[in-house]
């Protein structure tokens, strides 16, 4: 990371004098797991040494950007007067587990929000399908919600810390808003 200075994570001694290929997981007996490295901007430094003490290193640049990327797709409608919310959610790898959370909330005023959280799960995968029912084990009552928009929110966090938050409206059909 660049903290102001570099860390080994490992070294490895190569016997030869062709070149010779080599790999992180390798020298430092794991794989690299950008999933939990911090965002931003970080530099892979490798250095090689010779037998006489002849040092030469080589700086790799790369940038972690572990954003999540949600969705809310669109309401569905059943005939027992409720509906479900329904989206995706895309999250960059995470080698060690779960790739992110989602955290669902609504909004029963879509002119002055006031957020209730509904559910959060933690994902395992980089493509996700999600609905309302999933994370309350029912689907939203027309008698609880009555004609009213309605507004949905939906907070995606990566293993990393990274988030990102979309909102949407919603109502039930026939909805009687402004």
């Amino acid at each position: 990371y660049n903290t102001g200075g570099f860390s080994c994570y490992g070294y490895k001694h190569y016997e030869g004098s062709a070149p010779t290929d080599w790999t992180w997981e390798e020298i430092v007996g794991s794989k690299l797991n950008a999933g939990t490295m911090p965002q931003g901007n970080h530099t892979l430094r490798v250095s090689a040494t010779a037998a006489n003490g002849t040092n030469k290193f080589k700086d790799y640049p790369f940038t972690i950007d572990n954003t999540p990327a949600p969705t809310i797709l669109g309401t569905e409608n059943f005939p027992d007067n409720t509906i479900d919310i329904f989206g995706t959610v895309l999250f960059k790898e995470n080698i060690a587990g779960y790739e992110g959370t989602l955290a669902l909330y609504l909004a029963p005023d879509a002119q002055s929000p006031s957020f209730s959280l509904q559910g959060s799960k933690s994902y395992e995968g980089k493509t996700i399908s999600w609905k309302y029912s999933d994370f309350t084990g029912s689907r939203l009552s027309r008698s609880t919600w009555g004609k009213r928009e309605f507004l949905i929110k939906v907070v995606a966090t990566a293993a990393n810390g990274a988030t990102a938050t979309v909102i949407s409206n919603g109502a039930f059909p026939d909805s009687t808003c402004p």
